[in-house]
């Protein structure tokens, strides 16, 4: 056999294998726990996860390539924070004072740590953005841990509190 056959063999088996290492890494993955939150709010709050509307991303994990919807990971953020508000005695309701809440940029580093960028919007308020981090080797636990930190972030930031308390 010559070397240029050998060659194409060997790159059609990568491409191939490249392809099959291919895996997704979705929102079910992560099942985060809300926390109760210190927040006295003056009216019930809705939080809603904003679209990126953007092609999947990809994280490199272990020599493989994970598809990620970043727009599924909203959804988890929103879940997470409306549910820390409803555990701290906060009535989350369609109608609520907006809270809109969207993963822009999710990665884990070469063992850990698992980084989420995400922006908020409190009602009418120009849109802040945050990163969390979760420790970690592993990627599930890591990212967990990054959207616990993410929820209590925001739930603890002086923008939040005021918003939610104010009259």
């Amino acid at each position: 056999m010559r070397w240029s056959h050998v060659a194409r063999l060997l790159l059609t088996c990568g491409a191939i294998a490249g392809l099959c290492a291919c895996v997704s890494f979705t929102p079910e993955d992560l099942k985060p726990e809300a926390r109760r939150a210190a927040i006295a709010a003056a009216a019930p709050a809705e939080v809603v996860a904003v679209a990126t509307n953007n092609a999947p991303e990809f994280l490199y994990v272990n020599g493989q390539s994970k598809e990620v919807d970043l727009d599924g990971f909203s959804k988890v953020l929103a879940t997470l924070v409306a549910d820390s508000l409803r555990a701290s005695g906060v009535g989350i309701e369609v109608g609520g004072r907006p809270i809109s809440l969207q993963v822009a940029w999710l990665d884990f580093m070469f063992q850990g740590p698992c980084i989420v960028d995400y922006n908020v919007v409190l009602g009418e308020n120009e849109p802040f953005g945050q990163q969390s981090k979760g420790r970690g080797g592993n990627l599930e636990k890591a990212c967990r841990l990054a959207f616990e930190a993410a929820s209590d972030q925001i739930l603890r930031d002086v923008r939040t509190v005021r918003y939610l308390e104010e009259k």
